[in-house]
């Protein structure tokens, strides 16, 4: 499974991890194919199975994600302002960058060309698989 992971939320409660640990999150099966679809190609968009959610409106309705990390991407993106509201400021169409990490803390230097951390795409093997 490929999960989603807040950068916010990972600063707020989220615990570090690194490539090969297990992690045991709460999460969903719901991704914001609209929102990843105006940062990232479109494969990279349908990869995404899952958001892990620290902050859900109830744990009923979420799922037990429990797995070993096979690889982690950062996910960046530049701003700009909104068309409808100037002072307003929205991810900047297909300025999504990728990149690789070995481990994580939920907090990332901006990039050169001004893109700010977003959060990770993480690629999970489910317990059992």
């Amino acid at each position: 499974m490929r999960v989603w992971v807040d950068g916010w939320q990972m600063q707020c409660c989220g615990d570090a991890f690194a490539t090969g640990e297990r992690v045991e999150w709460m999460g969903s099966d719901r991704v914001d194919a609209e929102f990843f679809g105006q940062l990232l190609p479109p494969h990279e968009v349908a990869a995404i199975t899952h958001a892990e959610e620290r902050h859900g409106d109830g744990e009923d309705s979420l799922l037990h994600i429990v797995g070993t990390v096979t690889s982690t991407q950062a996910v960046f993106c530049r701003y700009e302002p909104s068309a409808s509201s100037p002072k307003m400021l929205v991810p900047a169409p297909q300025s999504g960058t990728m990149a690789m990490r070995t481990s994580t803390t939920g907090s990332e230097a901006e990039l050169d060309d001004g893109s700010t951390f977003l959060g990770y795409v993480v690629d999970v093997v489910p317990e059992g698989s």
